[in-house]
């Protein structure tokens, strides 16, 4: 009898441990679970540049990607950059790169003319460095 309670204790033990390890599994899968949540509804800026066909002109397209506004977006230029190459139109000092947007929206998109191609490049005064 005192063989099958120590049998029965160590069979007991045994259950308590991996009971003990699925419960650990089951939290970090709630974890897991939570973590992909967030990354799937979270906000997404994106910045790209965009050649449109039959165009010689560039273009820079902010938007945002995500499923849910972004707050308190600050967009800022760290060197100067004229469009067309034109003095007075310095993209730095646009109010999109220089105030706060409360909120931008899921799929709310900004755009911005930068050039022809060929200035931008090669022929103006503020051209860009070639890699």
């Amino acid at each position: 009898m005192e063989i099958l309670t120590a049998i029965l204790v160590f069979i007991t033990g045994i259950y308590a441990y991996l009971t003990y390890q699925m419960s650990k599994i089951s939290e970090r899968s709630v974890q897991i679970m939570n973590e992909q949540t967030e990354a799937m509804s979270r906000p997404y800026i994106v910045i790209q540049p965009i050649v449109r066909p039959h165009s010689p002109c560039l273009y820079l397209k902010i938007y945002n990607s995500g499923k849910t506004p972004a707050l308190n977006v600050r967009l800022e230029l760290d060197k100067d950059f004229y469009q067309f190459d034109e003095p007075n139109r310095n993209l730095k000092n646009t109010s999109a790169f220089t105030s706060t947007f409360d909120s931008f929206a899921p799929s709310q998109e900004l755009f911005f003319a930068l050039g022809q191609g060929w200035i931008i490049f090669g022929e103006s005064k503020n051209s860009l460095p070639q890699k």
